[in-house]
Formats: C-alpha cells, sequence, structure tokens
C-alpha cells in the first residue's frame, strides 16, 4: 500500500480547522488558518508575477509600449509604503477602482436589463394562467424593488407608501432565497469535506 502524503496533510488541517468548532481556537487551528492564508497569498503573488512577466513586460518587449502606463500605475501603489512619495499611489488605486466600478456598472447593467427582458418575454409566451401570474408577478416585483431605492419627496403620498412596503415583502423573499443558498452551499462543503475524511479513512 502507497502512502499517500497529500491526503493525509489534508485530513490532519481539516481536523485542526474543525477543532475551532467542537473545542475552542488551538494552536492547530492558529497553524491551519495560517497555512491556508501563506499558501493563497504566495499563490497569488506567483500568479500576479506571471501576469506582469508575460501580460506587461512581455507586450513591452515586443513594442507595443502603452502597457507601461498601467505598470507605472501599479508602481506608485507601492509608493503608499513611503511618507514622502504615498501621494502618488493615489493615482493607481482611483484609475483601478474608477475602471472597475464603472466595469461592473456597465456588466450589471446589461444583465440586469437582460433579465427584466426575460421576464416580459416569459409573460408574453406564458400558455397556462399560471405561467403568466409568474411572470405578472416577478416583473411587478422587480420594478417594485427598483422603485423602493428611488429617494424622492414623492414617497410621501399614500400610494407610494403602500408600494414601498410591497417592496419590502419582494426584498425581504430575495434575501431570504439568498440565505436559503448560501446555507446550502455551506452544507455542500460540510458534506463533501467529511466525505474526504472518511474516505481517507479508508471508511467510504
Amino acid at each position: 500500500m502507497t502512502l499517500e502524503i497529500g491526503p493525509i496533510v489534508g485530513l490532519l488541517l481539516t481536523l485542526f480547522i474543525y477543532s475551532y468548532v467542537v473545542y475552542k481556537e488551538t494552536i492547530l487551528f492558529k497553524f491551519a488558518t495560517f497555512t491556508f492564508l501563506g499558501v493563497s497569498i504566495g499563490n497569488i503573488l506567483v500568479v500576479a508575477t506571471k501576469t506582469i512577466q508575460t501580460g506587461v513586460l512581455g507586450k513591452i518587449s515586443q513594442g507595443e509600449y502603452i502597457y507601461t502606463v498601467p505598470l507605472i500605475l501599479g508602481l506608485f501603489v507601492f509608493t503608499r509604503l513611503t511618507e514622502k512619495y504615498k501621494d502618488l499611489s493615489r493615482w493607481g488605486i482611483a484609475i483601478l477602482l474608477g475602471s472597475t466600478i464603472g466595469l461592473v456598472i456597465a456588466r450589471d447593467t446589461h444583465t440586469h436589463f437582460r433579465s427584466l427582458s426575460g421576464m416580459i418575454t416569459q409573460v408574453i409566451s406564458a400558455n397556462t394562467p399560471l405561467g403568466y401570474l409568474n411572470g405578472i408577478i416577478l416583473i411587478f416585483g422587480a420594478i417594485a424593488v427598483i422603485l423602493y431605492f428611488q429617494f424622492t419627496s414623492y414617497w410621501d403620498k399614500p400610494f407610494f407608501k403602500q408600494l414601498r412596503n410591497v417592496s419590502r415583502v419582494f426584498l425581504m423573499i430575495g434575501f431570504g432565497a439568498q440565505f436559503g443558498a448560501t446555507v446550502l452551499t455551506r452544507l455542500s462543503t460540510l458534506t463533501a469535506r467529511i466525505l474526504f475524511i472518511l474516505q481517507t479513512l479508508g471508511i467510504a
């Protein structure tokens, strides 16, 4: 029988992590968490270094000098470690955050409009009364939730106050479904780790 080190290490680290649930924060738990953080950070550094070498320095060496701009902005971020030039880091951070937020807004807006279009299509193409009612509820809920976040003066009117209460119901249903999905995901992860432990021990 060949002794495999990988599964044994994985088993021990898993048991070290779960020792926090059974007992308390022990030195074994700290060892497992620090190992996880160290390996994760090391992996990120290796991937980031490889990306800079191939995606930035490689492009610059091929004559695409436009890539020197993100390289310089990235180096500006490290000036945060100095007292004299730390203001330069704001340029890199501002451009990084601004471009990221712009891309996320553009992507999410397209996704939301596509979802709303799918709801409308579901109502139009519904073949049963239940399907038609389901589509109507989805469209009404989406519009009500969107209007819930419009902080304007017309919410003082009785009709919009009632609509705001209805919007809260849809929000709570959405949050509840999201929370339930998160719990199921965690339980699936727990089940997978328990199965891993049993298979490593040769029980399953």
